[in-house]
């Protein structure tokens, strides 16, 4: 089985956010700093450890902009997407979990997100799109049921959440004025070789109420968090890898499909602290946890986890400013 290096870009994605001027410049500095810091170690450390991939992960909300506006649009999720692909095309040793981008989709859709991503044909509605969409009430359903009955105490607010939020959408609907209100999503990518599966935060944020971007904001008065049904990962290079965004971990959202049996439980946060009973690692594999006070990696042992060190540490820079710092660790699966 494959030897990883997992490199961690600690960094407080909650003080450094994207300036809405010149975001894609930022945007891309990003992409480049995250590139560079991943090969460069990786070539540094391949031959010494017998390296096989490099699993490179950031903090939720690596791509989101300074408050009041937070999200960025559906044109710059997209070109973010399409230059994770790029990079992982050029590179096919890497992993990439480039933590969650905050974005907004308007009900009115794009001219560049007219056609179906898998076949290339129209979207039905063209134009349009459907905020009452059957998908998104089903989804939001699905995911109170999911959450476990030790946490029967909060399936009622986050039931809550659910009723309410499907009330908004509703009435929104129902006013009809497409140009003024959307969908906003919090989206977690896992990249590699060109492939893309992607995973919407959802668990306990459903609804504008459960959501921490809401607060201290000023432009959602006319947009919906809308949380995303469940997506399997298919097998990383043999490797089985599952995603976790935030507060998901709270109740477990990982340990419900994949319980010990995950090489990698990846989880991406902007201030969480790691629930070791809710982890769904075999014996031998590895939790990552990429936050904005602090990341670490844990190796399962037995019914514990041991916390790994660092084999590299290195800052990082940002156009001059300091942007926290890389580390790096070496993971044997078993």
């Amino acid at each position: 089985m494959p030897n990883v290096l997992v490199v961690i870009w600690d960094f407080d994605t909650r003080r450094l956010r994207i300036p809405v001027r010149d975001s894609l410049v930022h945007i891309h500095n990003r992409i480049r700093a995250l590139e560079h810091m991943a090969t460069t170690i990786f070539a540094a450390n391949v031959v010494q450890h017998q390296l096989d991939y490099c699993l490179a992960v950031a903090p939720e909300y690596f791509f989101s902009k300074e408050k009041p506006v937070s999200f960025l649009s559906e044109e710059e999720k997209e070109i973010i997407r399409a230059a994770w692909v790029d990079v992982s095309n050029r590179n096919p040793t890497l992993i990439l979990v480039p933590g969650t981008t905050l974005w907004s989709k308007s009900m009115v859709r794009p001219d560049s997100r007219m056609l179906k991503r898998e076949t290339g044909e129209l979207k039905s509605l063209g134009q349009a799109r459907d905020i009452n969409k059957a998908k998104y009430g089903a989804e939001m359903d699905a995911v109170v049921d999911e959450i476990p009955q030790r946490d029967r105490l909060n399936k009622g607010v986050y039931g809550d959440y659910a009723r309410s939020t499907k009330a908004v959408i509703t009435d929104m609907g129902s006013k009809g004025a497409r140009t003024a209100h959307g969908i906003v999503r919090n989206t977690g990518f896992i990249i590699w070789q060109g492939n893309v599966f992607y995973q919407h935060k959802r668990y306990p944020n459903i609804g504008n109420e459960g959501l921490e971007e809401l607060y201290g904001a000023e432009l959602w008065f006319d947009k919906i968090f809308m949380p995303g049904g469940y997506r399997e990962t298919p097998a990383v290079h043999g490797l089985q890898i599952a995603l976790e965004i935030c507060a998901e971990h709270f109740v477990g959202a990982t340990i419900l499909h994949k319980n010990n049996v995950l090489d990698f439980h990846v989880l991406v946060s902007a201030s969480i602290a790691l629930d070791k009973k809710r982890v769904g690692v075999k014996p031998g594999g590895y939790v990552v946890h990429a936050d904005s006070e602090g990341s670490s990696v844990y190796r399962r042992e037995g019914m514990e986890l041991v916390r790994l060190q660092a084999i590299d540490q290195r800052p990082v820079n940002l156009m001059g400013v300091a942007a926290g710092g890389a580390r790096s660790f070496v993971c044997a699966i078993a």
